[in-house]
This record gives structure tokens, sequence and C-alpha cells, in this order.
């Protein structure tokens, strides 16, 4: 079974998303790290990375069942980190993930 076009597109979309949650955790960790709580941006940051390779898997068209798990998680680190693409990204990739079709495929093993 050949992954939905909804699905590929969520891909991509998780992957701008993840990649923007990464780069802003980053830059939040640099400059926020001498005041001792910099290192807390290591969390979004990683969740940011998780979250591209996902999105590059999904685009791909490989069968990621934490497929939903992972647009929540980005939208959650875009909101940590307060960048509105990553967020707008991530809002549209779950849209796009909890579509009938997809989650059709999701289910159904996409083999």
């Amino acid at each position: 079974m050949e992954a939905p076009k909804e699905y590929t597109e969520a891909g991509f979309l998780m992957m701008v998303a993840g990649v923007l949650n990464a780069i802003t955790a980053f830059i939040w960790f640099l400059s926020l790290f001498w005041l001792c709580v910099g290192f807390l941006w290591a969390i979004p940051g990683c969740i940011g990375l998780w979250q591209a390779y996902m999105g590059y898997q999904m685009n791909q068209g490989k069968l990621q069942g934490q497929a939903k798990t992972g647009a929540i998680l980005g939208l959650v680190s875009g909101v940590f980190n307060v960048n509105p693409i990553a967020i707008i990204a991530s809002a549209l990739a779950m849209s796009k993930v909890g579509k009938p079709e997809v989650a059709g495929y999701l289910t159904g093993g996409g083999s």
C-alpha cells in the first residue's frame, strides 16, 4: 500500500517544524546558559531533532506509528521555544495526520 499524499505532506511539515524547533532551542540554550536555565532547552531541542527525523521518514513514505505523537510534541516544543512558524507547521501536520485516509494507513499497516 502506498502512503497517502497527506501523510507525506505531514512528513514534510514535521521536518520543517523539527528543524526550526532544534535551531530555536539551540539559540535559547546558548543565550540562557549563563543564567543556569539554558540546559532546559536541551529537551525541546532533542524533540525537534526527533520530529525532523520522523518527518523525513514519513516524507519517504515509511510507516511511523507515532506520527500524531510526534506532531503533538512538536507543537508543544514550538510553544516552549516561542516559534510561531514551528507551531503552525506542527498544527498543520497534526491536522493532516488526523485525516481518515492517513488514520487508515497508520492502523492498516501500510504494507
